[in-house]
């Protein structure tokens, strides 16, 4: 009699069992809406301030995760060697993305876990890349040209021809811009536009080819030069005032030592082109002035020997006759190359002279002058008179002498004569030149 008893327990547990599985099943179901919920707000919420110039699309990602709470899921390839700009204020996350990938291509997807996935574009992903071939030529004999270089402008992808003068290469841009270049002819720039064979034929670069014809070797060409070459031009002279061409090459030409022997107006100069050669002969360079060589050695002048005087620096330089201003370029041959042209006269080095010379057409007036003011830069420290007699009762004392009686008493000198300051005065000096 007791069964509907137990019978109506177990129905009253399996009831409240199953009511409470609804209850934890509601509880998760609501906690999933909720969270779902709150992704979807924070991704509509979310606001960030980017300000980025030229930056890798890589680091602008990075940013917006250090200031929001997306993450990004993107292949590394996808946005390689893109260079993008955002500057953005208090904008949501699609703006902000919309802006930094507008030229990039690849799209996005903002999940409802606050994950943004980056994905290539279709377009990015139907395109098969270009391939273009062809011959390269010289315009001159139309012969082929092995090893010229041919780079997909704005990236590093490029090949090279083969001793035919044929080359091949895959675009990653169907609208690039092929740029060809060899040594010795004038680059060449090719827009693709969906071409397949490209043949291409380039011109010789008549200046480079023959840039250092003025140095002195003829007619040689720079290809064909080989030696160690350096240029003072007119306007690095007219940069700085130089009285003779001595002056003009002190500190300009690297190996090159200029030393001023005297003060003396016209005074000789030592020149050394990569030091001294010779111990007893001559180590100066051999000049050649508008093509005329001669030798750099001083010129003896006559002394005052028979008046009684003395000679002194008796020695001119050859090169003080030479007005800076009429030189055009100085060149200077430091190697044993140029004693194939001068002979054993250069083996000291060559510096070549151009001066300027006649022009076809109207012609020129040309006036130059300078107005300077020349001081000592820096004295040399000396004692004064007062000094002076100290320091000599203390020699006189320490050695034993008797002292001269007019250091006794030093206090009643006064500080006596600076003949640095009589000798070397400001001077003026002005310069004016007159050309036609």
């Amino acid at each position: 009699m007791k069964k509907p008893y137990y019978v109506c327990i177990l129905c009253k547990f399996l009831c409240k069992r199953k009511t409470l599985l609804i209850m934890k099943l509601t509880t998760v179901l609501l906690t999933a809406c909720v969270l779902q919920l709150s992704a979807v707000t924070y991704s509509q919420t979310a606001r960030l301030s980017l300000a980025m110039k030229n930056t890798p699309v890589s680091m602008v990602f990075q940013e917006i995760e250090k200031q929001t709470n997306f993450r990004f899921l993107y292949r590394n390839e996808m946005v390689e060697d893109q260079i993008v700009s955002v500057n953005a204020k208090n904008l949501p996350i699609e703006n902000v993305l919309d802006q930094a990938l507008k030229n990039v291509r690849v799209e996005y997807t903002i999940l409802d876990n606050n994950l943004i996935v980056i994905t290539p574009t279709k377009e990015a992903v139907t395109v098969q890349p270009a391939q273009v071939q062809g011959v390269v030529t010289s315009a001159t004999d139309n012969l082929p040209l092995p090893g010229v270089n041919i780079v997909e402008k704005g990236t590093q992808n490029g090949t090279v021809t083969d001793v035919n003068g044929r080359y091949t290469i895959a675009l990653s841009n169907p609208d690039a811009i092929l740029v060809f270049s060899f040594i010795g002819y004038l680059s060449e720039e090719t827009n693709v536009a969906d071409q397949t064979v490209i043949d291409i034929s380039l011109i010789e670069d008549i200046q480079k080819l023959d840039e250092v014809v003025v140095i002195g070797y003829g007619t040689a060409k720079k290809s064909d030069l080989t030696g160690a070459v350096a240029s003072v031009t007119e306007e690095t002279l007219r940069s700085s005032i130089s009285t003779n061409i001595d002056q003009a090459l002190q500190g300009r030409v690297a190996g090159v030592q200029v030393t001023q022997n005297s003060g003396q107006p016209g005074g000789a100069a030592s020149i050394r082109i990569r030091g001294a050669s010779s111990i007893t002969g001559s180590s100066e360079p051999l000049y050649v002035v508008d093509g005329i060589p001669f030798q750099g050695d001083a010129t003896q002048t006559a002394g005052f020997d028979w008046a009684g005087g003395a000679n002194g620096q008796s020695k001119v330089n050859p090169l003080s006759t030479i007005n800076p201003n009429d030189i055009v370029n100085i060149e200077v041959l430091k190697d044993a190359s140029a004693s194939a042209i001068y002979g054993s006269q250069a083996a000291n080095g060559v510096v070549l002279i151009t001066t300027k010379r006649g022009k076809k057409g109207a012609g020129t007036l040309s006036y130059n002058m300078y107005y300077a003011l020349q001081t000592l830069p820096k004295k040399l420290e000396m004692m004064d008179l007062r000094e002076f007699a100290d320091y000599q009762l203390q020699i006189t004392d320490e050695l034993g002498y008797e002292p001269n009686e007019r250091y006794l008493d030093p206090s009643l000198l006064g500080p006596g004569t600076d003949w640095q300051d009589e000798v070397f005065e400001p001077a003026w000096a002005s310069n004016h030149q007159l050309s036609v």
